[in-house]
């Protein structure tokens, strides 16, 4: 008599899979006058501190009615970081994208706030925004805008940063404002 053993194998699948969550679309603003720009910075580029330095010189100017409060990086955010976000102000810009790892948890914090109905603005160099728009779009937030900054910005000179900190400040409501975020 002759007997046989059969061996049973689990067969797994290696890919990963993301759950498809409802998404929160967030109301676009009309304007950013009278409301609070909150300014959520990851990363120690010294480019993005020129930027949201000249940023908030911007929105306390003449003729701006604009409130606006920055959040230092604490990474990871928590949920609670991000309802307090949420809670405080009315929109969000968050930057600044400039390196692989930055850039992932740039557009990942945005793509949290978009989840909780904030509108909110992804800034990266130039380089670095394909990545920005992939990580929102694997997050289920491709319509999160990215605002671009020369690819160069970090290494310019004082001067130059200032100066295309100053042009395009101007540009961050129009950005906000212009479509579904």
């Amino acid at each position: 008599m002759t007997s046989s053993t059969l061996e049973s194998y689990a067969i797994i699948d290696p890919r990963s899979s993301v759950a498809v969550v409802e998404q929160t679309q967030s109301v676009a603003l009309t304007t950013l006058q009278g409301k609070t720009l909150g300014i959520v910075t990851h990363g120690n580029w010294r480019s993005w501190e020129y930027f949201c330095d000249r940023l908030e010189n911007f929105l306390s100017g003449p003729g701006q009615d604009v409130q606006h409060q920055r959040y230092q990086d604490e990474r990871p955010y928590l949920d609670e970081r991000y309802d307090q976000i949420v809670r405080e102000v009315d929109a969000a810009v968050v930057g600044l994208g400039n390196c692989g790892s930055c850039t992932a948890q740039v557009a990942t914090a945005a793509a949290q706030l978009a989840a909780r109905g904030l509108p909110v603005l992804v800034v990266a160099t130039e380089g670095f925004k394909s990545l920005a728009e992939m990580t929102l779009e694997y997050r289920n937030y491709p319509n999160v805008q990215v605002f671009t900054l020369p690819a160069e910005y970090e290494v310019m000179e004082e001067r130059d940063l200032v100066r295309i900190a100053d042009e395009r400040v101007v540009d961050i409501e129009s950005a906000l404002t212009s479509k579904a975020i």
